[in-house]
């Protein structure tokens, strides 16, 4: 089973909405396959109270849990971070409003290889994508 909470450290502006479910999961969009569930939980946060917990036994693997459209500037830089727990090891992709993969820009990426894996941890480690927008 799987946590996830998207955190910005204070000294940022944090784009998401609610974003580790505190309240339910408004400005959130769960897309859930046969053979998994996502639901909140509200005493296991990595920051706060809440965070949102998938399991997925079925042969379908794309969970979604995708956040509201968020405004950015053009030729800008910014980075998406989230803290998570696991106790199996699991793969996440992140992708543009387009639904295009977005990139680091720190790493030129074949396509197989925009699936990241997420490995097994049992506290709240940090994974963060840095990208810059296309210019304006």
């Amino acid at each position: 089973m799987g946590y996830l909470a998207v955190i910005i450290p204070e000294e940022t502006t944090n784009l998401f909405a609610n974003p580790s479910f505190e309240i339910d999961t408004t400005n959130w969009t769960l897309t859930i396959p046969a053979g998994a569930t996502a639901a909140r939980v509200t005493t296991d946060g990595a920051f706060g109270f809440c965070c949102l917990t998938i399991a997925n036994t079925g042969a379908n693997e794309n969970v979604i849990a995708e956040s509201a459209t968020i405004t950015v500037s053009a030729a800008s830089g910014y980075t998406l971070s989230w803290y998570y727990k696991t106790d199996v090891a699991m793969r996440y992709r992140v992708l543009d409003q387009s639904g295009n993969d977005l990139q680091s820009d720190n790493a030129t990426w074949s396509a197989s290889a925009y699936y990241r894996t997420i490995p097994v941890a049992s506290t709240w480690p940090r994974l963060s994508l840095s990208f810059t927008t296309a210019g304006g």
